[in-house]
């Protein structure tokens, strides 16, 4: 099977590990992809994609006094606050008319095409991939799992939570595209 490097840890591409890179990179390029293009003018959200983003954003805000990481907080919670995106995400792209990608764990959606403009349920199916993967570690959460005693896991949860909550995040995102407070 192939495998791929992440900081000179060589994987497997169906391992944990590898399936959260190559999904974290997807989402990211997404969300960097939509942010180009909501500056530039380029993608303009039709009335169903703000709606169903300030949707998102409603239901993914959570009461916080501090940006993540929360390494001090307990890791069940952690992984609770991350798994509540999979579902929300699920419901976003049901609420938009779109069809659910069905496949977990592995990337179905492609980067962005030259000229191709973004759409909402192209960052949402992007955002489900790595939400996914939380669903996964949430899983195979047992207080002797060997995976989250490992720096690897600890450094991506902090990664997933960044990307999920906070300044710059996808978040923030979905809450600029549903008040129209987009600035180009």
């Amino acid at each position: 099977m192939p495998s791929a490097t992440s900081r000179g840890v060589r994987v497997c591409h169906d391992s944990p590990v590898s399936t959260f890179l190559v999904s974290h990179a997807t989402a990211t390029y997404w969300y960097r992809e939509a942010v180009h293009q909501l500056q530039a003018g380029i993608w303009v959200p039709t009335e169903q994609e703000t709606t169903v983003a300030a949707w998102l954003s409603r239901a993914t805000r959570w009461p916080t006094a501090t940006l993540p990481p929360y390494e001090d907080t307990e890791l069940w919670w952690r992984l609770q606050q991350m798994t509540t995106w999979a579902g929300a995400v699920r419901l976003a792209i049901m609420a938009g008319g779109w069809p659910v990608p069905q496949e977990a764990g592995r990337p179905w959606i492609p980067a962005p095409q030259p000229e191709q403009t973004v759409t909402l349920y192209d960052i949402l199916t992007a955002v489900l991939q790595l939400a996914i993967v939380s669903e996964q570690w949430e899983r195979q959460h047992t207080p002797a799992s060997p995976i989250h005693e490992t720096p690897e896991f600890t450094d991506q949860l902090a990664q997933m939570e960044c990307f999920f909550i906070g300044l710059g995040s996808i978040g923030e995102l979905f809450y600029a595209i549903g008040s129209g407070e987009v600035s180009a």
